[in-house]
């Protein structure tokens, strides 16, 4: 009888169809007044289970609060479920992944999974099937004395690389104009802001541990100074005070990275290569003069500042980053096509003796392990990724107008620039399952997510300079584009 009046087909339709949720009201007053009288009674669990249900409903309903959220969520949100391992899954990797899992079922229920046209979406794709062959690469074990890493360690691994490509997909496909955009871009630097504030004042300890434990990761302060520098010089739409505001957060962030913590080359080297690159996009002559007075004046200061910068154990890290390297090579020679998987070459590196240490180490380099887990083709799959993204920031910075949008391009240029330049002080891009992990998957993601705004902004200059066309009148943008592929709406024709 069940089986008579239960339609499965039709309840996968409504469970995919996420409107019809809310197109019965009834049902949610009665859910929420069922909540105020059940939540005095409820075990703090139990209403951490209510309040998940309640976050997937408005996700269900508004996707791009996913997006809104995540920027505030990956800097205060300290929730994470174990693994049974040294490690756990924290609310960045639950919410990309979330947002992944209902936007292929949208498409799935759309009847079409296609992607945006763009110059960084096929690199990324192959991006991720060299990802899907390394990890079948370490599998099987490649030096007979050695254990491979355990099976969701090399998951892990795994899902870091996809996790990325998908932050930056959804962004893409699922911020919708340049409202949005603005709208996340100022949400994660007032959140941001906050606890930079929040050092100053008394009584904030609580505010400052729970800012410090969450993603306290070379990409939020690389991000942080680029977007707040390249808006408060560039953005020439916003009033005087609001760029005068981003300016001091800039220099409270650069003062927080140099000053405070200058031993933590991480932290102030991506951020000074940041401004200068976008100072260099955006005004380079300024910017030549600039750089010109501060070669002068690291000729000058040369044995300070070397000992500024060789301070605390920089020095003795150097040397051992650069033996690492040498070791490694060793390793990546097992299988230099396509690596030896994810976090296999940890449990090796034991054979391999660092300064007469038989240990367990990482290299502390996003480039080489990059060769040692995907080898040559997997580096360069990434490398094309970059020099994708870099091409498409190059092409923007003259086809969109000034305002927001002309610094946001300056920013990500700038930001990926200093990326680049922080991957080669440590995994801080795409995080080793083994250094930073998982947890500094918080504050990689942003630079991921930043990223593809850029195609958000592609699809707006596109859309602009079609309005503006010889024939525009003639010709009208569909709604929809770009959230799927650019060739199915770009003409459409209007009707006599």
């Amino acid at each position: 009888m069940i089986g008579r009046h239960l339609n499965v087909d039709r309840l996968m339709v409504w469970a995919i169809d996420y409107r019809a949720i809310w197109a019965r009201p009834l049902i949610v007053l009665v859910v929420l007044a069922g909540s105020v009288v059940w939540a005095p009674r409820a075990t703090p669990n139990q209403l951490l289970i209510v309040a998940g249900v309640a976050g997937l409903l408005l996700l269900l309903k508004w996707p791009i609060l996913a997006r809104a959220g995540l920027v505030v969520a990956v800097q205060t949100v300290p929730f994470s479920i174990g693994t049974g391992t040294e490690t756990s899954i924290n609310v960045a990797m639950l919410l990309v992944g979330f947002s992944a899992a209902v936007w292929f079922l949208q498409m799935i229920g759309n009847h079409e999974i296609r992607l945006m046209e763009s110059l960084p979406i096929v690199p990324l794709q192959v991006f991720c099937v060299v990802a899907v062959l390394a990890l079948l690469m370490g599998i099987q074990p490649w030096l007979p004395l050695a254990e491979t890493a355990s099976l969701p360690a090399q998951v892990g691994g795994f899902s870091i690389f996809i996790l990325s490509a998908l932050a930056f997909l959804l962004v893409a496909h699922q911020v919708p104009d340049l409202g949005w955009l603005s709208r996340i871009t100022w949400l994660f630097l007032a959140t941001a802001a906050v606890f930079l504030v929040a050092r100053h004042l008394p009584g904030m300890s609580a505010v400052l541990d729970v800012y410090r434990w969450v993603a306290n990761g070379s990409m939020l302060w690389t991000w942080l100074t680029a977007i707040s520098f390249s808006q408060a010089v560039f953005n020439t739409r916003l009033p005087s005070s609001w760029r005068v505001a981003l300016g001091i957060l800039t220099s409270a962030t650069f003062y927080y990275c140099f000053i405070e913590n200058r031993d933590w080359t991480s932290g102030w080297a991506p951020s000074l290569v940041a401004l200068l690159v976008v100072l260099w996009v955006g005004a380079p002559k300024l910017a030549l003069r600039l750089s010109i007075f501060m070669g002068i004046c690291l000729l000058l200061a040369a044995p300070y500042l070397y000992g500024l910068v060789m301070g605390g154990d920089n020095e003795y890290s150097a040397m051992t980053r650069a033996e690492a390297a040498r070791i490694l090579w060793e390793i990546i020679r097992i299988n230099p096509v396509l690596g030896i998987g994810f976090a296999n070459y940890y449990h090796y590196t034991p054979l391999f003796p660092i300064l007469g240490y038989s240990v367990q180490f990482n290299s502390h380099n996003n480039y080489v392990d990059l060769l040692a887990q995907t080898g040559f083709v997997g580096f360069a799959a990434f490398g094309w990724v970059m020099v994708a993204i870099g091409r498409l920031a190059w092409r923007l910075r003259t086809r969109v107008e000034e305002g927001f949008a002309q610094a946001y391009v300056y920013g990500a240029i700038g930001g990926l620039v200093a990326s680049l330049v922080a991957a080669a002080l440590g995994d801080w891009l795409l995080p080793f399952v083994y250094n930073i992990g998982f947890n500094g998957f918080r504050a990689s993601v942003l630079a991921w997510m930043f990223l593809g705004g850029l195609l958000v902004i592609e699809r707006v200059a596109l859309k602009q300079e079609l309005r503006t066309a010889p024939g525009a009148s003639r010709i009208r943008v569909g709604p929809d584009y770009g959230r799927m592929d650019a060739r199915a709406y770009l003409f459409q024709p209007t009707e006599r």
